[in-house]
């Protein structure tokens, strides 16, 4: 994407969509920061449908897209019918209008029906184009030097419907239907005053780690039925933000997207840090209360805690911000 933007205006000689300050019809600073954010002719490029031709267009692609954003932003409870009205875009609306680049001195207005359709229209090749497109202005900031720890969990997002439509039997098994048809009914963790079980969907999210800040920073994230257990969806997130140009080492999670079997660092090349299952079986040779390890199930002896190290876990990675203690035991 940095080569693509790099050499997008490499064959013209003027650039006359470039400008150099901002509009003063923008006060508001989101908007504002928005605003010098995109390229209008390179958001068009990423978007624009297959025989696209602006000649032949009173409204182009990249002015529904700020539309989008603009209502995303700003009016995400009304319906797009009310939005495209004169109530946000008369032409006493001069900050909408600007924003959506239409004309200050008409009355042109998007029919709510283009805008509609446009989200629709949206193939899954120009929403990840979108997306690079962001990320690369994010890594761009700077908010992530330093980086090397990425961090993976998942959130409920319930459906507004909480009982099926109807139950049917297959193969001895229950089935509930729901009226939106993809979600289903998944186990929640403990939380109060919530049901132990959610109908809908569930949100797996990788984030970027900034150690130096504590800060995190969503960046791509897959939705699914609540149904389905966290670690079915680790391996597809890691694909796509490695196809998203997504360099990743380490990855630090909950139980849910423990690596068992070492598939994930083997397909992949990514550490997944994650802390043991509390249903996983402990071996023969540990006494879990009082804690005991032996060498073996056959010893009787068990080991004791000389001392520690920290800092260097091997020769090919070092955190510097994060201590980690290595406990270094021998048999007496």
């Amino acid at each position: 994407m940095t080569e693509y933007i790099d050499n997008f205006y490499s064959d013209n000689l003027f650039n006359f969509d470039k400008r150099k300050k901002p509009y003063p019809e923008l006060v508001d600073q989101e908007l504002i920061f928005i605003d010098e954010l995109f390229d209008d002719p390179i958001i068009n490029s990423l978007i624009a449908p297959e025989g696209y031709s602006a000649p032949h267009r009173n409204i182009q692609p990249y002015q529904l897209f700020r539309m989008e954003i603009l209502k995303i932003i700003k009016y995400p409870e009304i319906s797009y019918r009310k939005f495209c009205t004169d109530e946000y875009f008369g032409k006493e609306r001069k900050q909408n209008r600007r924003f959506i680049r239409l004309p200050l001195n008409t009355k042109d207005q998007v029919h709510h029906t283009e805008l509609c359709h446009f989200r629709t229209s949206l193939s899954f090749k120009q929403l990840m184009n979108i997306l690079v497109y962001i990320l690369h202005h994010f890594y761009k900031s700077g908010y992530l030097e330093n980086t090397v720890v990425h961090g993976v969990d998942s959130t409920e997002l319930p459906s507004e419907t909480n009982y099926p439509q109807c139950t049917v039997k297959i193969k001895g098994k229950k089935i509930r239907i729901y009226s939106d048809p993809d979600c289903d009914c998944g186990k929640r963790r403990n939380k109060r005053d919530k049901s132990h079980y959610v109908i809908g969907y569930r949100l797996h999210t990788l984030t970027a780690i900034n150690p130096s800040t504590g800060h995190s920073f969503p960046l791509v994230s897959i939705v699914g039925a609540a149904n389905h257990h966290d670690s079915l969806f680790l391996k597809p997130l890691i694909r796509l933000a490695q196809a998203l140009g997504i360099d990743m080492e380490l990855i630090t999670a909950d139980q849910a997207y423990h690596d068992k079997d070492g598939s994930i660092l083997e397909e992949t090349g990514v550490y997944v840090v994650a802390p043991s299952s509390e249903k996983a079986k402990l071996p023969d040779n540990i006494l879990e209360s009082p804690v005991r390890v032996t060498c073996n199930d056959l010893c009787e002896i068990p080991m004791i805690i000389l001392g520690t190290s920290q800092g260097v876990i091997n020769d090919n990675y070092y955190f510097p911000s994060t201590t980690i203690k290595i406990p270094v035991l021998i048999v007496v």
